[in-house]
C-alpha cells in the first residue's frame, strides 16, 4: 500500500515513481478516487480536471448508486456558477436518499475484476443492477426520454420550477 492523495499531482507522480522502482511497469491501475463533482461537472471544472489518453486503454466500470459514504467526499468546484447552487443542493440531498438502498460495493469489486482478467477487455462494464437497466435504456430509448427520467429521479423537474419561477 502507497499512500496517494488523488487531488495532488505530487503525490500521485511520487506514488507511480515507486511502483515503478519497486516492480519496474504498472500492468492495471483501478482509479477508484471515491470523489465526484455533481452536475455540471464540465462546466464547473477547470481545464486541470482534464485528462488525456498517453497510449493506455482504458475500461470504464459504469456503477449506478452504491452503498459507499461517497457522497462525503464530494469536491466543491473550483469554478462554482451560481446557476447550479439549488441544482447542486437538489442533488446532494437526493443522493443521500438513494445511497441508503443502493447496490453493495462488492458489485463494482466483482466487475474491476473481470474487467482485469479479461484477455479482452471491454471498453465499458456496467456495475450493478441498476446500472444494467440504466444502460438497456440508454441503449433503447430515446435520449430524451432516458434524462427525463434521470431528471425525474434526482428530482430536478423540482428545481427547475422553483428556478423558473424565481426568474420570471
Amino acid at each position: 500500500m502507497l499512500p496517494l492523495d488523488v487531488t495532488s499531482e505530487e503525490s500521485a507522480e511520487a506514488a507511480v515513481k515507486e511502483v515503478l522502482r519497486l516492480h519496474g511497469r504498472i500492468d492495471l491501475l483501478v482509479n477508484n478516487a471515491g470523489f465526484g463533482v455533481a452536475p455540471a461537472a464540465a462546466e464547473d471544472s477547470s481545464i486541470d480536471h482534464e485528462l488525456r489518453m498517453m497510449g493506455i486503454r482504458v475500461s470504464v466500470i459504469e456503477p449506478a448508486y452504491i452503498k459507499t459514504p461517497f457522497d462525503a467526499n464530494f469536491m466543491a468546484p473550483d469554478a462554482p456558477l451560481d446557476a447550479y447552487r439549488e441544482v447542486r443542493s437538489a442533488v446532494d440531498k437526493r443522493v443521500k436518499e438513494v445511497v441508503e438502498g443502493a447496490d453493495s460495493p462488492e458489485v463494482v469489486a466483482e466487475t474491476v475484476l473481470q474487467a482485469a482478467i479479461a484477455a479482452r477487455p471491454k471498453l465499458r462494464y456496467a456495475a450493478g443492477g441498476l446500472a444494467v437497466r440504466l444502460r438497456l435504456l440508454r441503449r433503447f430509448a430515446p435520449a430524451g426520454l432516458v434524462d427525463a427520467g434521470i431528471r425525474k429521479d434526482l428530482r430536478l423537474r423540482d428545481v427547475d420550477s422553483a428556478t423558473a419561477c424565481e426568474t420570471t
